[in-house]
């Protein structure tokens, strides 16, 4: 009854003392905090340190932030869309030290930075967790130090027992090894890891020697590694500097040591690494870890190290895919109805990407009990290829055709028709007459011409229409043939010209003393058509589909085309002017010549010679962007066709007019040309030599293409 009456008066203040234990102390930096050179900043354990977009500490002076394993400092984003930055230590202090231990930080853009030529006497990060930097900032950045040889000077930086997982970066050391300097580095693990791209020369730990290096002052302990990647490459250490310089490492865990390290091994010009000690996870020793996983379509399999488990599947889109789990033996066993799984949460709170499923397991829909309908929902969706080929395309008569798709990246069958029409321009490529260049414009500024890559920037005369039609089928989401017939026109100096931006270069030929001379490009102008049929096969650099859940997609990819064409160049003549006839009006009333009948190189007269062939082959390549929709596709190419003919600019291997100019006069083929006009067409130089050749380069000519088109998707649901 006593009790009864007081209990509130007992219990209360006992009630608050337990939460007033238990409370976490919260330090909020919202935007810059700065510790000045003579402050000691220090963070106890159970803190929990709230960060601001962008905001960061500002380490000018000494930092002790020291948690505990069951209660350590962690930092989180105030809003982790807005991500903060972290510590920054800057500054040359003597008597200052940096001590991070017992921390964990989530989600911050660089969660440790050393500005460039800071200066501790002593530095340590031990007992740290990162985890979920989504930033592509190394997580640790350790810029070059201010070195100072005298005695008592030296820097003591010791990383030990650090946990990197579920980042898109890695931590960079720079200056390593320098004398001043002292390295120990130990029980460093980094963990389902993703970095952006392919390149696996800047790995999850990247040391970046000194000039001059003291191996004494060097200490790498034990590394592991487990599901790191740059795209399809593994990353793990990696080194740069000098290929005289190597570094010792105690122990290299993970799962294909030769696949982790990026040394002398891979790039002759860096240091080598030589490692005492390799093996397993199970060698490493004190993680978690999963040493199997085998994925097929509801049947998840994994075996533990340790009492690492999966909490939950997650779709794409982040949405829970309901699962069922048993045990076989020490096998963990997860299986799931419907979903498609992409990632899984582990117990210790990381993010693990599951294994993609490889056709070779799917399942036997008459054996395993799984809802066919969302099964095939999903092979519709993914597109499997249901064939253990899946890194090529056969085509026809057992002909392989590459893919260069991801490793273990399921190609997917399309098997679709799109048709389209292209709509762009086309520039001669300047074989034997010249386009200028910046530095021919006596206006040019001087920083243009004494400019080298700049002075010889080509400025295009003239650029003609160009357009087509095309049929593509896409074999599969990496690879597609296109058949397209073109119609182009190319030119220089063509006054009537669409696009007209310059005028020709002079045309350098020898005079009759065999001097080198130039002539003015003005008589040598032309206008090519050409009619081409052109098959061409396309390497998609990202998979030619619309991923689920996406309402379009930006593709690139890559071209190589051969083709046949039918080609005629042409030069125009002009009338007289009419009373008050301007000359917009004028220029547009010529009347065009055939250049393959005029024979400009003596073919009509010359013993043995002919008039050059009207049909040509030409073989090219093209980058193409496409924005895909679920029916239609816009798009850009941009293409370089090398031909098989040197007279597209009517301009061969034989001698300017055969010698005689007015032999070509007389022995044209043209019909319905006056005098006049045929004077226009041939005009002519009288100090070049007879015996001078018009080709000036000795290759055939060349074109680019430029087009935008819309294609639309054929049979499509």
């Amino acid at each position: 009854m006593i009790f009864d009456r007081y209990k509130l008066v007992i219990v209360l203040p006992v009630l608050m003392l337990v939460a007033a234990l238990n409370a976490q102390a919260v330090l909020e930096i919202k935007d810059k905090r700065v510790i000045k050179q003579d402050e000691t900043l220090t963070i106890s354990e159970g803190t929990v340190v709230k960060m601001g977009p962008g905001a960061f500490i500002d380490v000018r002076g000494t930092l002790k932030v020291i948690g505990s394993s069951s209660k350590p400092v962690v930092f989180v984003n105030m809003d982790d869309k807005n991500p903060g930055a972290g510590i920054q230590v800057s500054g040359i202090v003597d008597g200052a030290e940096i001590q991070i231990t017992g921390v964990v930080f989530n989600g911050l853009i660089q969660p440790i930075r050393f500005d460039p030529f800071w200066y501790r006497k002593t530095v340590q990060i031990s007992d740290v967790r990162i985890q979920n930097g989504q930033s592509f900032e190394p997580l640790i950045y350790m810029a070059t130090p201010f070195i100072d040889l005298r005695e008592g000077r030296k820097i003591s930086v010791i990383m030990s027992r650090i946990n990197v997982i579920n980042n898109v970066s890695g931590l960079l050391i720079e200056s390593f090894g320098s004398n001043g300097i002292e390295h120990n580095f130990d029980k460093i693990y980094f963990g389902d890891n993703h970095v952006s791209g392919d390149d696996a020369s800047l790995g999850m730990l990247h040391l970046d020697f000194a000039e001059t290096i003291n191996l004494e002052s060097l200490k790498i302990g034990n590394i592991a590694f487990e599901r790191n990647d740059a795209g399809r490459n593994a990353v793990g250490l990696s080194v740069n500097g000098s290929s005289r310089q190597s570094v010792q490492v105690i122990g290299l865990f993970g799962e294909d040591v030769n696949q982790l390290v990026f040394d002398q091994k891979k790039d002759a010009r860096v240091p080598s690494v030589n490692i005492d000690k390799s093996g397993s996870l199970a060698d490493y020793g004190s993680i978690s870890y999963f040493s199997s996983i085998k994925h097929a379509y509801g049947d998840l399999k994994v075996t533990a190290a340790g009492d690492l488990a999966i909490l939950e599947l997650l779709s794409e889109e982040g949405q829970k895919v309901e699962l069922v789990k048993s045990m076989l033996g020490d096998t963990q066993r997860y299986t799931y109805i419907q979903g498609a799984p992409k990632r899984a949460r582990l117990t210790d709170g990381r993010l693990m990407n599951l294994p993609e499923i490889l056709p070779s397991n799917l399942p036997n829909l008459e054996i395993t009990k799984i809802d066919t309908a969302d099964y095939n929902r999903y092979k519709e969706q993914n597109q499997i290829i249901l064939s253990n080929n899946n890194d090529e395309v056969r085509v026809s008569l057992d002909f392989v055709i590459p893919t260069f798709s991801k490793k273990e990246e399921l190609i997917v069958p399309l098997r679709q028709w799109e048709v389209g029409f292209w709509g762009g321009g086309a520039i001669y490529g300047g074989g034997d007459i010249k386009h200028r260049r910046a530095n021919d414009y006596n206006s040019a500024p001087e920083f243009i011409k004494n400019t080298p890559w700049i002075r010889s920037i080509p400025v295009f005369s003239t650029m003609e229409i160009s357009g087509g039609l095309y049929g593509q089928y896409n074999y599969n989401s990496r690879f597609s043939m296109r058949g397209t017939f073109y119609f182009s026109k190319v030119s220089m100096w063509n006054v009537v010209s669409p696009g007209i931006f310059a005028k020709t270069r002079e045309i350098e030929t020898i005079d009759h003393d065999y001097q080198k001379i130039s002539v003015s490009g003005f008589g040598s102008w032309f206008v090519t058509q050409l009619y081409n049929i052109e098959i061409e096969g396309l390497w998609h650099l990202k998979p030619y589909l619309i991923k689920k859940g996406k309402k379009h997609a930006l593709i690139p990819s890559l071209g190589l085309n051969l083709g046949v064409f039918h080609y005629t160049p042409y030069r125009y003549t002009w009338a007289s002017t009419e009373p008050g006839e301007q000359w917009e009006d004028y220029k547009f009333k010529p009347t065009k010549h055939n250049l393959r009948k005029l024979g400009s190189e003596g073919q009509n007269f010359l013993p043995g010679a002919r008039p050059y062939n009207a049909l040509a082959t030409s073989i090219g390549t093209s980058f193409q962007l496409a924005y895909l929709r679920k029916r239609w596709a816009f798009k850009g190419e941009m293409k370089f066709v090398y031909t098989s003919t040197d007279y597209l600019d009517d301009f061969g291997p034989g001698i300017w007019y055969g010698g005689d100019i007015n032999k070509v006069r007389a022995n044209h083929q043209l019909d319905d040309i006056t005098n006049g006009q045929l004077a226009q067409i041939t005009s002519s130089n009288s100090n070049v030599s007879k015996s001078a050749t018009r080709s000036t380069n000795g290759l055939n000519d060349w074109y680019y293409q430029a087009h935008l088109g819309f294609s639309y998707f054929l049979f499509r649901k």
